[in-house]
């Protein structure tokens, strides 16, 4: 039982050890039931215009309009994954549970940011190509200031979805990581952590990971204009840009995350980590516990021999 013990608890030290003290700002884990509102999660959690503690994402925005969620998550660990499948549809994180009209930001909680790392699981389609090399946004909070991260052209071959590389929108600018190709053809783990504190060393740095393997840095970019990421007004865009349809992805995005801070290599591996180690069930504690007892049991009765 000892044993059981220090295994369970060098497992929690090391999650912990792998996940530094950072600040959620927002995440969306998309586990919530097949209708209804999706909703986000925040640490401490903070108010929102509609009065409650997370934040609402309106499903359905765009020319068609076609959202939903899918079995499909990486590993096969969480409940689902968001779903978009329709070219032109995308989901807008709003601080309120309506139209995106009037949106200004989800209060204020991504603005201006000077050290920050977000990231997000994605898969496209296959069938999706051409609207793909068409567009590029995976995920963009902010139509003009604020922070994103789309395709663009890949460090050689024909652009698409299992060859393209990414660029880094931030505060109206754009930086590419070159000689970066990525093949969404399967789940992908992206993440982005940016350090904009030093004026003479803004960077950013891309982290790409896959179900079996860890997360490993794969691009470094200088920002030389941006002192913060600005003001993200028209909201959080998954699989689109805000303000149009013109710019869209179909495919399923899971465990989308903002932290203040630059986390290094470490927290940006806990992070893949975290969606794919299942939570013990309450009966595996007791099968552990059941086991222990007939070790126990055992020894004792050996003793006694």
């Amino acid at each position: 039982m000892n044993r059981i013990r220090t295994l369970l608890g060098a497992a929690a030290l090391g999650l912990s050890a792998s996940l530094p003290a950072q600040t959620l700002l927002l995440g969306y884990n998309f586990d919530e039931a097949s209708s209804g509102n999706i909703v986000g999660t925040t640490s401490p959690a903070q108010p929102n215009s509609a009065g409650t503690i997370n934040d609402v994402l309106g499903r359905g925005f765009g020319s068609a309009g076609t959202v939903t969620y899918t079995g499909d998550s990486p590993g096969g660990h969480s409940n689902g994954a968001l779903r978009i499948t329709t070219s032109g549809s995308y989901v807008l994180a709003t601080n309120t549970t309506g139209t995106p009209t009037g949106v200004t930001g989800l209060d204020g909680r991504l603005d201006n940011l000077t050290a920050f790392t977000f990231s997000i699981w994605f898969k496209l389609d296959s069938s999706d190509a051409a609207n793909f090399a068409a567009l590029d946004r995976i995920v963009r909070a902010g139509a003009t200031g604020g922070f994103g991260l789309r395709a663009s052209a890949p460090a050689e071959g024909t652009f698409g979805i299992n060859n393209f590389g990414l660029t880094l929108d931030i505060n109206g600018g754009g930086a590419a990581f070159t000689g970066v190709s990525v093949n969404a053809t399967s789940w992908v783990f992206l993440a982005v952590s940016v350090d904009l504190t030093d004026p003479d060393a803004r960077e950013a740095r891309l982290y790409v990971g896959t179900e079996n393997s860890a997360a490993s840095q794969v691009g470094l970019v200088g920002l030389s204009t941006s002192a913060n990421s600005g003001v993200v007004s028209n909201g959080l865009m998954i699989g689109g840009l805000p303000g149009t349809t013109t710019r869209f992805v179909t495919g399923a995005f899971d465990d989308f995350r903002v932290y203040n801070g630059a986390g290094d290599a470490a927290f940006v591996e806990g992070l893949r980590a975290s969606n794919l180690a299942p939570i013990p069930e309450p009966g595996s504690f007791a099968a552990l516990a059941g086991l222990g007892a007939l070790g126990f049991a055992a020894a004792r009765r050996r003793a006694r021999a």
